[in-house]
């Protein structure tokens, strides 16, 4: 039987009056939500050589590079345009902000977070300060599309690939970008830049070029068994160089390049971080593996349970993690485990 249209008109009244303002709260709530604390962690199934105590759990989507601890704040950011900062101390959230971030980088000299910005034609950097005020920020892009990668270097200075400047310093204390430096176009491009060069693999060597002098190239590694694909990351002190691309970890002398060691299982899924002469990273696993920086042997593991066949995909029955991210420090480790969308943060006990 058909309804009348005053029918209708009741319905469509009763749905404004009482339906439309319950999803709107429904929503509301939701997004404040959108981080959302749990006790429950991945299991810990065998720790060897360190001992780690969980302080927090969030069930929360991460964008890629977009974790940062900085003393006892974690800094991350979540896939509903949403800036958090969490004490890791009590695993309690002390920051909300509402920022569509693509990446977070810490200038440790002045104590400001970096937020690089992405909001179609207003693509920039915004500054925080350790009380999460804005410094300043800024967007020299003149109404352009493309994106923004800061590199903060080790010298102090801080850099930024802008893909419709090129690549320009950025003035720490006000944000300014300079003119853009000279750079030709090489094939593969540019792919990362710390310590005042720009470091790439080419015919199977690392290469590294000076910021302010990129037309020649400023050094070369003597060791030519590099994959000229897929850098993912570089990290440099005053003897090594590691490098993390195509899913392995090398290890290079940084006085001359030749290799030191070669963790070459193709098994690594997330970023690694150095301490204390300990490399850090997840494997597909979800085994956290702790290197010796001088030799590439595992000295020690956490065994986190992998992933359940029900949380696969049914055309993945590998049992693998997928992309994940970790940042550790001497007090704190924070993994994202990408399979399950939980961000997980510990103290390690000696």
């Amino acid at each position: 039987m058909k309804k009348t249209k005053s029918e209708y008109k009741i319905w469509l009244t009763f749905v404004a009056i009482f339906i439309v303002p319950i999803l709107i709260v429904l929503i509301n709530t939701l997004d404040l939500d959108s981080i959302s604390k749990n006790s429950e962690s991945r299991p810990i199934i065998e720790i060897s050589n360190f001992e780690v105590l969980n302080t927090a759990n969030y069930d929360i989507s991460i964008r890629q590079d977009s974790l940062l601890q900085v003393g006892d704040t974690l800094y991350t950011s979540a896939s509903l345009n949403k800036l958090y900062s969490i004490n890791m101390a009590s695993g309690e959230l002390q920051f909300e902000g509402d920022y569509n971030i693509i990446q977070l980088a810490h200038n440790q000299y002045l104590g400001l977070l970096y937020l690089v910005i992405r909001g179609g034609l207003e693509n920039r950097v915004i500054a925080l300060d350790q009380n999460d005020n804005v410094v300043w920020e800024n967007n020299s892009q003149d109404g352009q599309r493309g994106r923004i990668t800061v590199y903060v270097d080790g010298n102090r200075d801080d850099y930024a690939y802008v893909s419709s400047m090129g690549i320009v310093q950025i003035d720490s204390q006000t944000g300014e970008f300079s003119e853009p430096y000279s750079i030709p176009e090489l094939t593969p491009e540019l792919y990362y830049a710390n310590f005042g060069y720009f470091w790439r693999i080419t015919n199977s060597r690392l290469e590294a070029r000076e910021i302010s002098n990129a037309s020649e190239v400023a050094w070369i590694s003597e060791y030519d068994g590099l994959t000229p694909c897929c850098l993912e990351q570089v990290w440099i002190d005053d003897d090594y160089i590691i490098l993390h691309f195509s899913s392995s970890l090398w290890a290079l002398s940084r006085e001359a390049g030749e290799l030191v060691w070669h963790y070459d299982t193709s098994e690594i899924v997330s970023n690694f971080s150095v301490v204390n002469n300990q490399i850090f990273a997840l494997d597909i696993r979800a085994d956290l593996l702790i290197f010796d920086i001088s030799d590439g042997n595992i000295t020690g593991f956490v065994e986190f349970e992998t992933p359940m066949r029900d949380r696969l995909d049914i055309r993945d029955n590998s049992g693998v993690i997928g992309s994940s991210m970790i940042t550790v420090d001497e007090q704190y480790l924070s993994i994202y485990f990408g399979d399950i969308n939980k961000l997980s943060i510990f103290s390690i006990l000696d």
